[in-house]
């Protein structure tokens, strides 16, 4: 189903209207589709698709789209502390630090931060965990969206800042639920960001509930 927020459906769609036209050639196109229906023949029946490609694990498309996978070479670093502040109230931060590259073309891969930063401070009482976090991406690299036929540009480097919160609570020793906010004020993000978000966050305020169950 083609979703004017999230641009890779808007480009399969381009890409098949294309070869209809007979402007690509030498291959078979088909979508968008979903990930699981690209692959699975049983995913693909069960939605009704009816494709030459659904199903399909060793298709052109996943072909191309993952051929760089074993490729990459990735370095990085991870500190992270906490400290208790006052009674119930801790201070957390951390760094992480992920520089990847494309060995065939020796060039930065894209989507990721270089740099996140992360401060903020934590609150317990019996059951109850608060969480408020502030995260900042530094060096975020990946190109402006376009649309179909424009060319790609080049990739750049943007940052972007945000706040998150997470409420916890213990049901007992094994279960616990928890409801989180992210992007609370709702930023913009950078215009390399895809409308779907990065690949850290949504495109916006995004809220989640999760139940955890530990055994």
């Amino acid at each position: 189903t083609v979703n004017s927020r999230m641009t890779a459906t808007i480009d399969a769609a381009a890409l098949c209207k294309m070869a209809e036209r007979g402007q690509i050639t030498g291959g078979l196109l088909d979508g968008p589709l979903a990930f699981d229906s690209a692959i699975s023949k049983e995913a693909a029946k069960v939605k009704n698709i009816r494709s030459a490609v659904a199903g399909d694990p060793a298709g052109v498309t996943l072909r191309s789209t993952y051929t760089n996978i074993g490729k990459a070479l990735l370095q990085g670093s991870e500190l992270n502390m906490s400290w208790r502040m006052h009674g119930q109230w801790s201070g957390i931060a951390g760094w992480d630090y992920l520089d990847g590259q494309d060995t065939l073309t020796r060039t930065r891969l894209v989507q990721r931060a270089r740099h996140t930063f992360r401060i903020g401070g934590r609150y317990e009482q019996g059951p109850w965990r608060v969480d408020i976090r502030g995260r900042f991406l530094k060096d975020y690299f990946a190109s402006v969206p376009v649309t179909p036929p424009a060319a790609t540009p080049d990739p750049i480097n943007t940052n972007f800042a945000t706040l998150d919160s997470k409420v916890d609570y213990r049901l007992d020793k094994a279960w616990s639920i928890s409801f989180g906010i992210d992007n609370v004020f709702n930023r913009r993000q950078p215009s390399n960001f895809s409308a779907t978000g990065s690949v850290q966050d949504p495109p916006g305020r995004f809220g989640y509930l999760m139940a955890r169950y530990k055994f």
